[in-house]
């Protein structure tokens, strides 16, 4: 492999986590709290001073009437997810594979924790949640993140004293700002939905350096028609800039680029779907449009069979409920799920 990371190097690596948790506070919350150590065995450095690490991860959730609020928070220190032994410039298919991952406190369609980023940090996610009504909830969140495992290089040892090979002394660790807001209605019985919700991202070095930038736009909106047909428009929709990408010739700099998703779709209860999509970039020297089109035919409630043609992007996408980082593809191809 190219180049291993903590764990793809160690010949022995030991687990151990213990879980404490609390399903029900007077009916109205739930706590769940998990501690875990690491250690490292390295054949050609059997004697790593940085070898053991250790995590903390809590969660707090209350309601009170309309109100529930959801509090997240972590502190890992040379903690690192145990990741399969897998070159995925060879193999991409397979890069999502891996034995253990510490949990992150975002969403998991968040593809923008770089490097190491959950190695060595301390932070956490507040979520407020309030029931307008049986059909209509509003949300929001805002997490904040301090991490010196993000940088190529940064790391820390298991008491959480910063190890760096960085050669900026001033960039030993990223301060990261993470705020998003929605809406979820259901309309027509429960038949048709809207979810849509918007997030921002600032992800600055220590000595105030921008390192990546991000606005989002995302949406889902099912509409019931009548007997079996019901249509759906969904999208995901995002502003860019992360350091040294993007910097077109004789522009200088790195830049904003824009990239997303957006796919229609006719559902015929319960066993057909079609669906055709247009997916885009602005990130210098790849394709702008990408346009593709799907059937999906269900055999059983669980199980399918879906035919594609056309092109996608890559990056992060969901299917299923699923994310994983996909690489770009052009052509056709048969995807069969069975599910027993």
């Amino acid at each position: 492999m190219p180049n291993p990371g903590p764990t793809q190097r160690a010949s022995e690596i030991d687990n151990a986590s213990e879980s404490f948790e609390i399903p029900n506070i007077g009916g109205h919350g739930k706590l769940y709290l998990e501690a875990a150590v690491q250690h490292r065995h390295d054949d050609a450095n059997p004697l790593d001073p940085h070898a053991n690490g250790n995590a903390l991860y809590g969660s707090l959730e209350a309601d009170v009437g309309i109100l529930t609020a959801t509090i997240e928070g972590k502190s890992y220190r040379n903690f690192y997810p145990v990741a399969a032994a897998i070159d995925i410039g060879r193999a991409s298919a397979f890069n999502n594979i891996g034995y253990s991952n510490p949990p992150t406190g975002e969403s998991i369609t968040q593809d923008a924790e770089f490097g190491f980023f959950n190695a060595c940090v301390d932070g956490g996610r507040v979520r407020t949640d309030f029931r307008v009504s049986e059909a209509v909830l509003l949300y929001g969140a805002l997490a904040y993140f301090y991490t010196r495992s993000e940088q190529n290089g940064g790391s820390c040892d298991a008491r959480g004293s910063t190890v760096t090979k960085v050669p900026d002394a001033n960039a030993v660790h990223d301060d990261v700002w993470d705020g998003m807001a929605g809406t979820e209605w259901n309309f027509d019985d429960a038949k048709s939905h809207l979810y849509a919700w918007g997030e921002a991202r600032d992800d600055s070095k220590s000595n105030g350096t921008p390192y990546y930038s991000a606005y989002e736009m995302d949406y889902d909106l099912s509409k019931y028609l009548s007997g079996p047909f019901s249509v759906e428009v969904s999208g995901r929709n995002r502003l860019r800039k992360e350091e040294n990408l993007n910097s077109p010739a004789g522009r200088g700099t790195e830049q904003f680029w824009r990239e997303g998703e957006n796919y229609a779709a006719l559902k015929v209860a319960p066993k057909w779907v079609f669906t055709g999509g247009m997916e885009y970039t602005t990130f210098a020297g790849l394709p702008t449009y990408y346009f593709n089109g799907a059937i999906l035919y269900r055999f059983t409630t669980d199980s399918n069979l879906k035919l594609f043609a056309g092109q996608q992007r890559g990056g992060l996408k969901c299917v299923s409920g699923v994310c994983r980082i996909f690489p770009p593809f052009e052509g056709a191809r048969a995807e069969l799920t069975v599910r027993f």
